[in-house]
């Protein structure tokens, strides 16, 4: 598995201001290159990301949540229609009897249609009973909860030895297609609100 970052599928550049991340290869967010992460604070932490979705295309899987034993995060792609969709999905890093890693789909909440493609998405880890969980909003103000909360842990053998980490993410299994323009990301760990 190939896991050198992709120079060219990322850009500070091509839209001033913006951080443009096209879709990268991969098959989950696991084999994915050029996701980018960000160590959660304990006890509670926020991440919250103003994007522009305008361009992500179908068969794209991008997005922000949490990467570790647990992933979890809401997704943006296409349906058949061509309507931008929001889903939520957990994935958790389990060892096989060849003493290897594999990724199994915990749970995965069905896609949500959204209209706007000027989206914020929040996520929230929460080191006090050991659960994360996502969001999102259409005017940057009210947030909806995608999916439910969902388990956080520490595992070396299995995860990343760095524990739980936000995660900016942005591939496409066909190798190709569109991108995702992050126009800021905010963390907060003072305190739940």
């Amino acid at each position: 598995m190939e896991s050198q970052p992709l120079p060219d599928r990322w850009s500070l550049t091509a839209r001033p201001g913006f951080l443009r991340m096209n879709a990268a290869p991969g098959s989950s967010i696991w084999t994915a290159r050029n996701t980018l992460l960000q160590k959660g604070q304990a006890p509670w932490s926020r991440a919250t990301v103003r994007l522009d979705a305008s361009h992500v295309a179908r068969g794209d899987q991008c997005g922000a949540g949490v990467f570790g034993k647990y992933s979890g995060g809401i997704a943006l792609g296409r349906d058949a229609q061509g309507h931008l969709t929001l889903s939520m999905r957990i994935i958790e890093d389990v060892a096989s009897p060849a003493k290897t890693t594999i990724q199994r789909i915990v749970r995965e909440s069905p896609a949500v249609t959204v209209r706007s493609t000027q989206l914020t998405l929040r996520t929230e880890m929460d080191f006090g009973d050991d659960t994360g969980a996502v969001a999102y909003s259409t005017d940057g103000t009210t947030f909806t909860p995608l999916g439910p909360r969902f388990p956080l842990a520490f595992d070396w053998q299995t995860g990343t030895f760095q524990g739980q980490q936000f995660s900016l993410f942005c591939y496409n299994p066909a190798g190709r297609g569109g991108y995702l323009d992050i126009d800021s990301v905010t963390l907060d760990g003072r305190g739940k609100r």
